[in-house]
């Protein structure tokens, strides 16, 4: 009758027992860790697949997937049909005793492989060593309100997540091949977009934004000539820019912005609050409380700056 498997921080874990597939009132798995060959190693070892019979799952975490070895226990599992859940985190990391290397190619596959039911409202991506993290799956989410991208190094672009209508809370960290935010991240393709006679609101509903440890971040230019009838982000009222050193304006559309409440810089080129169209953070400030000192970073921020540096 267990409900609720609590087992963050065991990283030292090498796979789990056989018998988590029968704890079928299981509501919360924190994390279940794949073990080497796909958790088909040892007699003793649960494969992932096991975890379909956990119909009654809400929050799920799969460690280890750079494991897997065999696409086709990912379809197994069939995450699609898990009606309940509602919280998802996969992390694609490797136990550092097994050498062998792992193609690009192999992480986007077992992505698309682990397509989520069309009412997941939170979801974190970690440690995918895929060019771009653009399942064909992720835009029908509807439903989806949180979304993390952590330590994502060789994807090189954002994909179109302006698109997710109900996104309210997106961070972006260590994706450190990005080099541009463009218009592509908004979900608008060209000018065209903006020129038409309805309007065009990209990421509708989101409230708060973090981008950390970007290294290569140097441009965020959407490159709409004429904003029209475009309307961007237009509740956010944070926003987080950490660790981007080479990054040196904001969009200019920030400036315009009267929802933003909290503004966090830190460990960038941004001289104050600086805009692609040379204003400074004068309206800005008037509007939003500016904060450049890592005192005044949030809790989660700070706790999760101390776990990269560790």
């Amino acid at each position: 009758n267990m409900k609720h498997l609590l087992d963050d921080k065991t990283d030292s874990l090498g796979h789990m027992p056989v018998g988590i597939g029968r704890l079928t009132s299981l509501r919360t798995l924190v994390e279940f860790h794949v073990s080497g060959g796909g958790g088909v190693g040892g007699s003793n070892a649960c494969r992932l697949e096991s975890l379909k019979n956990l119909e009654l799952l809400h929050v799920c975490g799969i460690r280890r997937l750079g494991n897997v070895t065999d696409v086709g226990e990912a379809k197994r599992l069939e995450l699609d049909k898990m009606k309940y859940l509602s919280c998802l985190r996969l992390w694609f990391d490797k136990e550092e005793e097994d050498g062998g290397r792992r193609k690009e190619e192999d992480d986007q596959q077992l992505l698309e492989a682990l397509q989520p039911p069309l009412n997941l409202k939170e979801l974190l991506i970690g440690l995918y060593r895929g060019n771009t993290v653009f399942p064909g799956w992720m835009m029908p989410l509807t439903n989806l309100r949180s979304l993390t991208l952590e330590k994502c190094e060789k994807c090189k672009q954002i994909p179109p997540l302006g698109k997710l209508s109900s996104l309210e809370k997106l961070m972006i960290w260590g994706l450190k091949s990005v080099k541009r935010v463009a218009n592509e991240f908004l979900g608008i393709e060209s000018d065209n977009d903006t020129s038409s006679s309805s309007s065009v609101i990209a990421f509708p509903k989101l409230k708060s934004l973090t981008f950390y440890w970007m290294e290569e971040f140097e441009e965020w230019d959407y490159g709409i000539t004429g904003m029209g009838s475009t309307s961007i982000m237009p509740c956010l009222s944070y926003l987080a820019i950490i660790s981007c050193p080479k990054l040196k304006a904001l969009p200019d559309h920030f400036h315009q912005m009267t929802t933003l409440k909290e503004l966090y810089i830190l460990g960038c080129a941004i001289p104050g609050v600086r805009f692609r169209n040379g204003k400074q953070e004068d309206l800005i400030s008037q509007r939003a409380n500016v904060y450049s000192r890592e005192y005044d970073l949030p809790q989660q921020i700070k706790a999760r700056m101390r776990m990269y540096s560790e």
